[in-house]
């Protein structure tokens, strides 16, 4: 009867100690889904880039600059010319739309 008693409780205790393991292993997968799912989110911060546009500082002129990629993408821009620079910034504002024109 000792013996029937003990191996229930090993049993039990395998059990259990399944259970946690499925368990935690479950969450563990549900986090990395719910990353995937919402990775862009939290690299990329949704604001439109209307919306945190400024004007330039004095003494900066802007000219406005509409380009054409190969597949026919309309891209704008702001230009920023220099006296005398020797090259140029290009600065991308992520996926969060297009700037004000």
């Amino acid at each position: 009867m000792l013996t029937a008693i003990s191996f229930m409780r090993r049993l039990l205790s395998w059990r259990l100690l399944i259970q946690v393991a499925a368990s935690v292993g479950g969450l563990y997968l549900l986090a990395i889904g719910m990353l995937m799912a919402f990775e862009d989110r939290f690299v990329y911060h949704p604001v439109p880039a209307a919306r945190r546009w400024s004007e330039p500082p004095s003494g900066f002129a802007a000219q406005k600059v509409d380009l054409v990629s190969a597949d026919g993408t309309h891209i704008n821009g702001r230009w920023f010319p220099r006296e005398g620079a020797a090259g140029a910034v290009l600065i991308c504002h992520g996926q969060a739309g297009r700037l004000p024109r």
